[in-house]
């Protein structure tokens, strides 16, 4: 379980272990990866359909990554 990210038609999953850190902006998600500490990749909210949605997003980062 973790994030998968789709861009071109290309999907890719990272699971919680491989998630170092996450920032938080008022616009996106920068999603850090452990192995690689200068790769962020940007999750932007509008991508999100509600405020629920960033809330339950912001749920799962600080639940799944807090036991890794």
């Amino acid at each position: 379980m973790g994030i998968t990210f789709t861009q071109g038609g290309t999907s890719t999953l990272h699971t919680w272990a491989a998630i170092g850190r996450i920032r938080e902006t008022d616009t996106l998600f920068l999603v850090g990866l452990a192995a690689h500490k200068g790769i962020n990749i940007p999750l932007p909210k509008r991508g999100l359909t509600s405020p629920a949605q960033v809330e339950y997003l912001r749920y799962l980062f600080q639940n799944f990554l807090a036991r890794n």
